[in-house]
């Protein structure tokens, strides 16, 4: 890339392509001329009604005396009152989006003023989560907040945006036996003669908008604890979920949160912030969200035994991560959100350290591998952008797998290029010094310039501030007669338009010789090709490209079949067998994939075990499908079965179906495992599976995971009694929720492939999901109109992105609308489906003679 357009990729100027709309201005924090500081809230949440009201002293600090106006976010809030507290008299408008206050009197620069606003809020499209029409009503109803990044303004007057952190006194008011938590230190509690109580909480440290909690409901409890800081401070640790979840259940989810909570605080030297670590899980939270000292969790993530045994290693990872949000995000908060990968990224970071810390470098190494798999997959299926931008439809829309995953890794490079003492002694002196304060990008490098003496301008235009990541290919040559091998890598170029720098980078390789001796090497690769040697007498055993897994680049490995061979099964590296199983995967031939499933085998980390399904998964031969259905028999570790079914689930093969269906009947298997077994078997599109997927649809087991995957099954199986299945699901409400949304979605799914009719009758049936109570079924109903293919379905989706979301969802399902506008509905999309499929299954059977020809040859 010229020097000219290297600089023009630095600070981009307008959107990247397929993420922002053409246009789009960028987005800066607010201006404060009057800073909320202290909100005392005063609020009686209704969890039958979805509902809340509340009584506020805002405390304001003016900053410039030469406004009087203070403009507070408040969508669709009734107001019933504005006044003056402490500092004159005000007037106000409210218009439905804001709420605009007016001082009559101006003020000092530095003085603080107080009103009072009283307001109440039912059913708002976002913010407030509660029960669902399949909720057990036995179990009591519950309420809960629900705000990342901008749905706090929906129920609460406030200034939402991070950058403004008022401290906090929260009273909450609620029905006999009912629990009732907020941020902050708990206060006291006032029992009322009707049998209610007010429970009052306080927050010292400033809090954002989307951080602040609340929830209330009959919630089972469990005691995780106390946290004995380094000042000898004792901070409590409990979990919270509705009946019928039990203390057991809360325990086993998250039992691990104080050793973890010990870990974090010990590594990063940093004495944990606040008064209280609760966590609480209640449906419809749709992940989980590191709110100021009262985490909140979607109940899916709530684990029996079974759930336990398959994925509780991924509900730790996620404790962990909201957890790392305690230093990144909530007491050191980004101004902005061009800076919200200074919490995403690195969150997502300290899941691979903790890793590495309490397991071992190769389980480290693995969930980077996943992480550049997930990034990689985001940033070749849909769009490159930079990590750190300014331009975005919605700051919604930034919390993909760049900003999680994309950071992650490239912070994994930040450390190694800077070595891990003074990488880790910049990052606490960050921590440090802006603790309770706001920050930006560059004040995150300022800290690691000084810890390290290295000027980091470069890397961070480089890798946070361009789109893109560096494409490699690696190859291997020995020549007996110099005694010499060399690896040469070169890059893959990028379009010029797309603004991806020449990313400099250290490019390590080893060599096991013949002797049984390791050499490496490390050089600068800065330009478009790196040359690595050795001086060898004899040919290698083994080459490892990256060893450390340090790169946040895709390498494609040329190093000849036996060497990828040996590197499958034997090399010590992680990153090393997992690209040589892809290497092989992509030439499909019989030897290589041979070697993938002995690998299989052998290997003890089940992630790469799941790798190597994955690559045998994609490689379109009827042998990988043979050599999976081995597989199926050999594999126990009920953490590893889910890649295992899922690659099964890419292969249209019978006799590798038929051994899916028999896996399912040795049960009982692992929740998702089971859920991928179910869309396998649909993606056969074979009708003698048909009964079986039907009948696991309505299976009431937890969570509804069982049922989630058959229901996917049916969508991709497409017949008559599948589309009328999922219409069911979809249409009652009386379906578990979790269920119910996935049905909606793949209602378009199956429809697509239905009469005219049917797919007209569905546009409808449909768009009346879009105006369903649930969020959750209304965004998936839109999901459904797009996979159905109709553009008559384009105008629900419409109506939904105008008044049926939260504004930060608005764009996304506005864009869904347009490509809906523009498709055809003469059929020939599906047509074009149709030949697609075809034409794979061509490729496959094309495969499968090379490889027929390939065994006769040896």
């Amino acid at each position: 890339m010229s020097h000219r357009a290297h600089l023009s990729a630095l600070v981009p100027h307008a959107p990247a392509p397929g993420f922002a709309r053409a246009g789009i201005d960028a987005d800066y924090a607010p201006d404060l001329a009057w800073e909320p500081v202290h909100l005392d809230l005063d609020l009686r949440p209704d969890a039958e009604a979805r509902a809340m009201s509340g009584t506020m002293l805002l405390t304001a600090l003016c900053h410039d005396p030469r406004t009087r106006v203070l403009r507070l976010d408040a969508v669709d809030l009734r107001i019933d009152s504005v006044e003056g507290v402490d500092g004159g008299a005000v007037d106000w408008t409210s218009d439905g989006a804001s709420l605009r206050i007016v001082w009559s009197d101006a003020a000092t620069r530095g003085e603080q003023r107080v009103v009072r606003v009283t307001w109440y809020s039912e059913r708002p499209i976002a913010g407030l989560v509660g029960p669902t029409p399949d909720w057990n009503a036995s179990a009591g109803p519950f309420l809960a907040t629900d705000h990342e990044t901008q749905r706090a303004r929906y129920w609460l007057p406030c200034i939402d945006h991070p950058s403004v952190r008022p401290r906090l006194d929260v009273a909450v008011t609620v029905p006999a036996g009912h629990t009732a938590l907020a941020a902050g230190a708990f206060v006291d509690e006032t029992d009322h003669p009707d049998g209610s109580r007010t429970v009052r909480w306080r927050l010292s440290e400033g809090c954002p908008s989307y951080l602040t909690c609340v929830a209330t409901g009959a919630f089972a409890e469990a005691d995780g604890g106390v946290h004995t800081t380094a000042d000898g401070r004792t901070v409590p640790i409990a979990f919270f979920a509705p009946h019928p979840f039990t203390e057991a259940d809360l325990q086993r989810s998250f039992g691990r949160t104080r050793e973890m909570l010990d870990w974090m605080t010990a590594f990063l030297d940093s004495t944990f912030p606040y008064p209280k670590y609760y966590q609480f899980s209640v449906p419809g939270i749709g992940g989980a969200m590191e709110n100021i000292s009262l985490v909140s969790w979607d109940d899916a993530w709530m684990v029996d035994e079974r759930a336990h045994a398959e994925f509780g290693w991924l509900v730790d990872l996620i404790n962990l991560h909201e957890m790392a949000h305690t230093w990144f995000g909530d007491v050191v908060v980004c101004r902005d959100y061009a800076h919200a990968w200074l919490k995403e990224s690195w969150a997502t970071y300290m899941e691979s350290v903790w890793l590495e810390e309490t397991v071992g470098t190769d389980a480290m190494h693995l969930l980077l591998a996943d992480e550049r798999r997930a990034y990689f997959s985001e940033a070749d299926g849909s769009y490159i952008r930079p990590i750190a931008t300014r331009f975005f439809d919605s700051p919604w829309d930034l919390y993909d797998r760049h900003l999680y995953p994309g950071g992650a890794i490239r912070l994994h490079l930040l450390r190694h290029e800077l070595g891990d003492d003074a990488f880790w002694r910049g990052v606490r002196a960050y921590l440090a010094r802006y603790r309770g304060r706001v920050v930006e990008t560059d004040d995150f490098r300022r800290e690691l310039e000084a810890a390290s003496g290295r000027s980091l301008a470069r890397f961070f235009d480089d890798w946070f501030r361009s789109p893109g990541y560096p494409r490699l290919k690696a190859k291997w040559t020995y020549d007996a007669d110099a005694c010499e091998g060399v690896v040469e890598v070169s890059r893959e170029a990028w379009a010029q338009d797309k603004g991806v720098p020449r990313f400099g980078l250290p490019l390590t390789v080893e060599v096991l010789d013949a002797a049984g001796t390791w050499h490496r090497e490390t050089v600068r690769f800065d330009r478009e090709t790196a040359s690595v040697r050795f001086a060898l007498p004899k040919a290698p055993a083994q080459v490892v490209v990256d060893p450390d897994s340090v790169l946040p680049a895709k390498i494609k490995l040329e190093l000849g079949a036996e060497l990828l061979h040996t590197a499958v099964a034997e090399c010590p590296r992680v990153r090393g067998r997992l690209d040589a199983a892809t290497a092989l995967a992509d030439k499909a031939r019989r030897t290589g994939l041979d070697a993938i499933a002995a690998a299989y085998r052998g290997e003890s980390h089940w992630q790469v075990r799941a790798h190597f399904a994955r690559c045998l998964g994609g490689a379109a031969t009827d042998h990988a499908a043979e050599l999976l259905v081995d597989l199926l028999a050999h594999e126990t570790d009920p953490r590893a079965m889910q890649g295992l079914l899922e690659a099964c689930g890419k292969h249209r093969h019978a006799r590798l179906a038929d051994a899916v269906a028999a896996w399912l009947d040795g049960g009982p298997r692992p929740y998702r495992a089971s859920a991928a077994a179910l869309l396998a078997l649909g993606n056969q599109r074979d009708a003698r599976f048909e009964a079986r997927l039907l009948a696991a649809s309505t299976d009431d087991g937890w969570w509804g995971w069982i049922a989630r995957g058959a229901v996917q099954g049916l969508g991709a199986l497409r017949t008559e009694a599948a589309t009328a299945r999922l219409e069911a699901l979809a249409i009652a409400t009386t379906t578990k929720r979790s269920v119910r949304v996935q049905a909606a979605e793949n209602l378009g799914k199956a429809g697509r492939w239905q009469a005219r009719a049917v797919r007209e009758r569905l546009v409808l049936v449909l768009g009346d999901l879009t105006r369903d109570a649930d969020p959750g079924v209304r965004k998936s109903a839109a999901s459904g109109l797009v996979h159905l293919g109709e553009p008559a379905g384009a105008g629900a989706i419409g109506r939904l992105a105008r008044v049926g979301l939260p504004m930060q969802e608005t764009p996304r399902f506005e864009k869904k609308a347009a490509t809906l506008r523009t498709a055809d509905a003469s059929g020939r999309v599906g047509a074009l489906e149709k030949t697609v499929e075809k034409l794979t299954a061509d490729l496959a059977k094309l495969r499968a003679r090379l490889d027929s020809k390939d065994k006769a040859d040896r």
